[in-house]
This record gives C-alpha cells, structure tokens and sequence, in this order.
C-alpha cells in the first residue's frame, strides 16, 4: 500500500535524526523539551501527513505535533512537564496519513540533557515498584520491535508474567532477538534499568530470577556488541 511505504520511509528518515529531550526542574516536575542535536538534518513530512511525539510512560495517546521542529520552521518542541519517576529518553512516536487514516507506531532514543544528578534511580526504583510495572516497561520500550505488544493486558499480575517466562513464550524473546540484532538501544536502556533497580542496601530487585537468567543470554552479546562502536 502506497501510505504504508510512505510512512515507512519517514520512519526510516525521522529514526536518523539526532534528537535531545532537554530536561529542566521546577518544584517537583521537570519540564520536557524536544530538540534536533543538528541544523543540517531536517525531515519534511509530505501533505498529508502528520507526526506526533510523546514520552512513553506518558499517558498521552495524541501526543505533541512534531511536524515543525522536524522541517526546522520550530528549534523546539514542549512537551509538558512530567514527575522525575516518568523521565525516560524513549519517545513514542506516531505517524498519520490523514487521507487514509492509515498510522505507524514506534520507539525512538533521545539524548536526556539536564536530568538531576543522583536522583533518578531512586525515583525510578520506587516508579517501578513491582514486577507488574517492569514487564509494562519492558512492554512500551520494545512492543513496536515483535508483534504488536507482548504485553496482552494491564490486568495480569505476577504470577502470569512468571508463568509465561517459565513456559518459554516467544512474545518476549522475539523483540529482544531483534533488538539486538537492529543494534537500536533498547536491550542497553534495559541493562541499565536493571542496574537501577539494584536495593542500594543490598536487598532484593524486583527484577523476576526468571527473566534475570534470560537477560544473562543478552547481556556478553550487548557488551560486545557496544564495544565494536
């Protein structure tokens, strides 16, 4: 379908751009804004067509109106103010034929410039409390690399993401094999998630063992694979 090629190639386009999610404090909330990290790269969306942009774990299905800051008209966009918990360089991107209302979805890394130093991870470790809300990361950081998401729904508690982790299910481990293999950051932003979570006192992460001993598989091939950069 001719829509589909066409929003396929400003993926391909907008993916190369080399953006800065530029992040400011006030009280409790820090203030998000988008920027190009060059003059010399711009995308022009063709008529028609229209890009919106929003931090993941926001709750913001429209998103912010990209269009501008992506042809250079715009050397910013403000995309709201957020808590620290829900600061993350991922970008939920969407892209709209409004002729054919056909749409594309996916992820996009940002730079964070300016986030608060020595804050973050202990915001982050009680943002992600349970195990619950690690798979819905996992979820919005890698659900446009497989099949859609391989997370089926908000309702499922611990015991089913164990189950399914246990009984092999391929839903998890088809994205991660093909981030890998795209080399696009996301098998990274989980390591250091991981990281992150880790009780400063020694305690248990939240982390399931079970996914712990799959990401053991990822974890030399990530490495290497950093190194060769």
């Amino acid at each position: 379908m001719a829509a589909e090629k066409a929003l396929e190639k400003m993926r391909s386009d907008i993916s190369a751009l080399p953006l800065d999610l530029h992040c400011s404090e006030e009280d409790d909330l820090i203030h998000l804004e988008l920027q190009i990290a060059t003059k010399e790269k711009h995308v022009l969306l063709p008529d028609g067509v229209r890009c919106f942009v929003r931090a993941i774990t926001v709750p913001n299905e429209r998103g912010y109106d990209v269009g501008r800051l992506l042809c250079g008209s715009d050397t910013e966009l403000a995309m709201g103010a957020v808590p620290l918990g829900d600061v993350t360089r991922w970008l939920g991107i969407r892209l709209l034929d409004e002729a054919t209302k056909v749409e594309l979805t996916f992820t996009l890394g940002a730079r964070l410039v300016g986030v608060p130093e020595g804050r973050d991870a202990a915001v982050l470790r009680a943002h992600i409390a349970n195990v619950g809300n690690f798979f819905r990361y996992l979820s919005l950081l890698l659900g446009t690399l497989g099949e859609g998401s391989f997370l089926e729904s908000d309702t499922g508690g611990e015991g089913q993401w164990l189950r399914r982790l246990g009984e092999g299910n391929t839903s998890l481990l088809e994205p991660m094999v093909r981030a890998l293999s795209l080399e696009s950051g996301e098998l990274e932003e989980i390591g250091r998630l991981i990281e992150r979570l880790e009780d400063p006192d020694g305690g248990e992460t939240i982390v399931p063992k079970e996914f712990l001993a799959l990401w053991q598989s990822f974890k030399p091939l990530v490495t290497s694979k950093r190194g060769r950069r």
